[in-house]
């Protein structure tokens, strides 16, 4: 279990808690070494895991999902399948009493897109603007590319 304190701002050196179980987060926690007390699992919305991080080598969990922002090659896209992948890992975890990390490069766009799916599918959330509207008041900062998002996986959530 990784542990240090919990940050509520916006910026890009924070890891911020949505919902009980999951945060939010860019690499710069992860490669400066802030972690947060009950996270046990990471999931990783990047080709692979950041550099120097130590926390990928304490944490028990991990997922690296490969995902590039949408502008990138086909095999690193936003898929229904990673989608599907990260709600059950992240499922998974909080059911088991597992904090999990959900992180891309800057935890503005693709991490917050995967956050956002999983509050509306896990019904914390009741549709997608609820969703969106919870996970921006906890970090202002992200503007998930919901075009994109919904145009992946539609009616799946």
């Amino acid at each position: 279990m990784l542990t240090v304190p919990t940050h509520t701002n916006s910026d890009d050196t924070a890891i911020t808690q949505v919902v009980s179980g999951v945060y939010l987060s860019g690499t710069k926690p992860l490669r400066d070494g802030h972690v947060v007390g009950d996270i046990d699992a990471i999931l990783s919305c990047m080709p692979r895991p950041p550099r120097a991080s130590s926390q990928y080598r304490q944490a028990t969990h991990t997922l690296v999902l490969g995902m590039k922002s949408n502008n990138s090659k086909e095999k690193y896209a936003l898929t229904q399948h990673r989608f599907e992948q990260a709600i059950v890992f992240i499922t998974e975890h909080v059911r088991a009493g597992r904090g999990v990390l959900v992180h891309c490069s800057h935890g503005r766009h693709r991490s917050a897109n995967v956050v956002v799916a999983y509050l509306v599918k896990s019904g914390v959330c009741k549709d997608r603007a609820e969703a969106l509207d919870l996970v921006k008041s906890k970090r202002p900062s992200v503007s998930p590319e919901t075009k994109e998002l919904w145009s992946v996986i539609g009616d799946w959530i």
